[in-house]
């Protein structure tokens, strides 16, 4: 299990992987613990990681959490992978939920606590569909490629997918005698290397349409790259670009293809969010943006999109409204955070007739995860 390293035997303990798993973590009785805690980094001093979660403790304690729900996210937080990243730990009496999100330790607020009727996963929702879209790797020479499949965030990880493929080497060095003077040797040479980058490119495509992936980048050998690119079939052609992160088989070359992956992907969930305001802004008298309004809407199911911001606000009306749209089927899209697009409320939707217009003053205040 990604992100949780151990936890009390008696702990049920699920990674947040899908919107499904989000769904099922709001439907779970409350009331309801959440943190959001950096976990160790990498060489940190013990008495760090301590201090945040006396921060913590001292929080829910305050907000009147149970004796054994905070006893579990102990549990939760002492586990962590010593990763420095941030994550969001949710639990009740009989368990816990917990999901790494995409906030660099440095950028974060510190320690925070909320205990309430519903679970506080809006962020965590926000990075579970910024990594539902896929993308394809290739570290790629005059032989073959190593190929990454990047999938819920498992970019180049060991609990993601990797497939090499060696084609012909025999003309990949020099001739003896007249080295590439010899033209036939060259044309003979090329020819095997096109033939490999062929190979290649139709396996880079059996990817991608297996997996959906919303791109395809290619990284290594510039001639190599040059013959995997032009053999890649037209549907899968605007999906790849080529970006130089260093030869197959230098050591740091999957950590920079990994980060390259990542900011492909966040191309792509941008590009659906931008998508979805443009759907907003259609919409005209149609839009709503007060929090209460959206809530009554949705109740007589007159929401047919939503938009959140990726927030954790003092109180848990936000969570609610997110859960009653998930449990209606209603699509549900997160934005960044400070997202200036959203109104005041920091939620947007659209209804399905123009009669939700109504005056209600939503209380929402933002905050950070």
């Amino acid at each position: 299990m990604r992100g949780i390293s151990h936890l009390h035997p008696q702990t049920s303990s699920i990674e947040l992987r899908s919107a499904n798993d989000v769904l099922e973590a709001y439907g779970r009785p409350g009331p309801h613990a959440t943190v959001a805690v950096d976990s160790p980094r990498p060489g940190e001093r013990a008495d760090a990681h301590q201090t945040r979660w006396h921060a913590l403790s001292h929080s829910l304690s305050e907000l009147h959490a149970t004796e054994r729900t905070t006893d579990i996210l102990r549990n939760a937080v002492a586990g962590l992978s010593p990763d420095g990243g941030r994550y969001v730990v949710t639990a009740n009496d009989s368990g816990v939920r917990h999901r790494r999100i995409g906030v660099p330790a440095g950028e974060s607020a510190g320690p925070v606590a909320f205990v309430g009727r519903a679970p506080r996963l809006v962020p965590a929702l926000f990075d579970v569909q910024r990594s539902s879209f896929n993308v394809i790797g290739a570290l790629v020479d005059r032989v073959g490629a190593d190929l990454f499949v990047g999938e819920d965030g498992g970019f180049c990880a060991p609990d993601g997918e990797r497939v090499s493929i060696e084609g012909d080497s025999e003309f990949i060095h020099r001739g003896a005698h007249g080295g590439w003077s010899q033209h036939r040797f060259q044309v003979r040479a090329e020819q095997v290397w096109e033939i490999n980058g062929a190979r290649v490119a139709e396996k880079l495509a059996e990817l991608a349409e297996r997996h959906q992936a919303v791109g395809i980048v290619v990284s290594g050998d510039v001639r190599a790259a040059h013959f995997v690119m032009a053999h890649l079939p037209s549907p899968c052609r605007p999906l790849a670009r080529y970006v130089h992160t260093g030869g197959r088989h230098e050591p740091d070359s999957p950590t920079r293809l990994n980060a390259e992956m990542v900011r492909v992907s966040g191309l792509g969930a941008d590009d659906v969010v931008d998508r979805a305001f443009g759907r907003v802004a259609a919409a005209g008298r149609r839009r709503v943006d007060e929090l209460g309004a959206t809530a009554q809407a949705l109740r007589v199911h007159d929401i047919e999109e939503l938009l959140v911001e990726s927030t954790m606000p003092r109180h848990d009306w936000l969570d609610f409204v997110v859960h009653d749209a998930l449990r209606n089927q209603v699509p549900v899209t997160v934005t960044q955070p400070g997202d200036d697009r959203l109104g005041p409320s920091g939620i947007a939707a659209v209804a399905r007739s123009a009669r939700v217009g109504l005056s209600v003053v939503s209380d929402t205040s933002r905050g950070g995860p």
